[in-house]
């Protein structure tokens, strides 16, 4: 029904998305364990690599067709449970058109099959279970073929995993153990190890080695917590996990991070009874803390929450959160290590009964940084539910962020300090507006309508350009002092002079506006058989702006250029007598 939000990500890091389609929805549960995310459905018909694409237009599949796929699951009587996916996709091409050389195409994709298995049994009566998943990926690439740098041949991962309940299902005891591997082109593997989940290539880590040559990766995960789940009022957990930098399930699954040992502990005291004023409340705190392989703590945080019931089923909830500094081992992208600063966020949600015919919500987040960053968010939400029949719904949200660690690009010819290299960062003021409509309206019980709109309208503007002075430091060296020079040009171009070198930034001012919606007509016009109608439009529009975002530019969203896809599906049911 709901289109994928849509964002602007201006991070190292994949954006994941929740599956929406009802063949791999349906049965979920039986591939789930706990433990990582062996299987991301999303993997399996995703788009094809847009990198790939070298013409100067490019037509990029935004799936990979499916051309076969099989669930299996089920539970047995013995407390078992089995779940089973195998599919298959086609190999994809990009159509591209340069005016020196005319229309051509190149492929994007090869043909490609999953296959993902999971095996969960009860132990006992307090719901106490074992479980194993594995996950497959083989990709027909030979040798010589063009995507074989850009594609790992084989993937395979899994583990085991518990949860152990004793104390009456009080206390638990759960972990997993698992661990993976890829094979392929030697580029291929250097594209894993050099990518934003674990950054081999970094000139200060001593402790693994970027190899050019290798044709695998192997990796391991682990993680076990202990937790007191029950009683009246008093509950905790306290838990460790370890990924291993060679750890990798972005075939088959979703990893946005490797190369961490992570620790944490959590206490609540809840109330549920009635008392006073309130019908319920729980207050909770949290540490938490990470290092990589390196012995780097990368960061650590404090967090205290709370959530108030009234006895009139209005709710608060409010979040008190510290970051402390860090040495991060992601901001340079492949370079050396980088000092983020500490932070204080705020958090506070108000509602209605959640049951009622109108329910209305409103959070604001307020973060505030040491080196001058912030971050701010209001958002809310207001449903209507007046009669059986029908249900509105709009949700707003506004975005602005002041990021003064906004990776740019790395150029060559640095300071011996940064090895050699100049890694380039800016302040980027960000602000981003969207709303959220959705209503459903029943004709009949047999005839249904579902709407789904989302305009959204994101700008960043860069200033404040500068390099990194030193490693495990966010001191920088501002362009235009230190006996460096920055201009800007009418495009808006940076053009840097520093150390007897000149090199020019392209303006990365944006402004974006999207407008992504379906409308859903169903009818069941016989027991089992239904008819759809569906209509989808997906409009995006981007330039170079320096203005913040304001209604004009979510209504502006509405006009943008972009898809109108009409589709109609039939189902019909057989029944075969015996």
């Amino acid at each position: 029904m709901e289109a994928d939000p849509a964002v602007v990500n201006l991070s190292a890091f994949e954006t994941f998305f929740s599956e929406r389609r009802p063949f791999f929805t349906e049965g979920r549960r039986f591939f789930e364990g706990n433990g990582p995310a062996y299987f991301y459905s999303r993997r399996i018909g995703g788009a094809p690599r847009s990198d790939l694409a070298d013409g100067t237009f490019n037509d990029i599949p935004r799936t990979s067709s499916i051309l076969g796929a099989a669930r299996m699951t089920g539970r047995f009587a013995s407390g078992a449970s089995l779940g089973a996916l195998a599919a298959v996709t086609d190999d994809e091409r990009v159509r591209t058109f340069d005016p020196a050389g005319g229309f051509g195409s190149r492929p994007a994709a090869p043909v490609t099959a999953y296959g993902v298995v999971r095996a969960q049994q009860e132990v006992g009566k307090g719901g106490s279970t074992v479980g194993v998943s594995a996950t497959g990926v083989r990709r027909w690439i030979d040798d010589e073929d063009p995507l074989s740098p850009f594609f790992n041949r084989n993937a395979i991962a899994g583990g085991a995993d518990w949860v152990l309940r004793f104390g009456g299902g009080n206390y638990e005891l759960s972990g997993h153990l698992g661990g993976s591997r890829v094979e392929g082109d030697s580029m291929a593997i250097a594209r894993v190890q050099r990518s934003s989940a674990r950054y081999y290539q970094r000139p200060d880590a001593d402790y693994v080695d970027f190899d050019p040559s290798r044709t695998s990766l192997a990796g391991y995960a682990a993680a076990v917590t202990m937790a007191k789940r029950g009683g009246k009022h008093w509950t905790w957990q306290v838990w460790g996990d370890v990924r291993s930098p060679g750890f990798e399930l972005n075939d088959a699954g979703r990893l946005g991070q490797a190369d961490q040992i992570y620790t944490g502990i959590l206490g609540t005291y809840q109330q549920n009874e009635p008392q006073g004023i309130f019908r319920e409340y729980w207050l909770q705190a949290e540490a938490d803390a990470a290092i990589n392989y390196g012995g780097a703590r990368t960061f650590s945080f404090f967090r205290a929450d709370a959530n108030f019931t009234l006895r009139n089923y209005w709710w608060t909830a409010l979040t008190a959160w510290v970051d402390h500094r860090g040495l991060s081992d992601k901001l340079t992208r492949g370079g050396p290590l980088m000092q983020t600063p500490g932070d204080y966020t705020g958090i506070v949600e108000i509602g209605n009964n959640l049951q009622g015919k109108v329910r209305v919500s409103g959070r604001l987040y307020y973060g505030d940084y040491e080196d001058g960053g912030l971050i701010y968010r209001i958002s809310g939400g207001i449903t209507v539910r007046p009669g059986p029949r029908w249900q509105f719904s709009i949700f707003p949200n506004y975005l602005r962020v002041n990021d003064t660690q906004q990776y740019v690009a790395t150029r060559t010819g640095g300071p011996a300090a940064t090895f050699g290299n100049r890694y380039i960062f800016a302040t980027i003021e960000q602000s981003t507006l969207l709303a959220q409509f959705r209503l459903a309206y029943a004709f009949t019980p047999d005839l249904t309508l579902e709407l789904y709109a989302e305009p959204f309208a994101s700008s960043g503007r860069y200033r404040d350009f500068g390099e990194l002075a030193a490693p495990r430091t966010r001191e920088m060296r501002r362009y235009g002092t230190d006996g460096t020079t920055i201009e800007t040009d009418a495009d808006g171009n940076q053009t840097v002079t520093a150390d007897g070198e000149t090199f020019t930034l392209s303006n990365g001012d944006f402004l974006v506006r999207s407008f992504r919606s379906n409308a859903v007509l169903r009818w069941e016009w016989r027991p089992g058989s239904t008819l759809f109608l569906v209509w989808q439009q997906d409009r995006f529009s981007d330039e170079v702006s320096r203005s913040l975002v304001g209604p004009r530019e979510l209504w502006d969203a509405f006009g943008a250029a972009g898809n109108n896809i009409l589709m109609v599906k039939a189902s019909y049911w057989l029944s075969v007598g015996r």
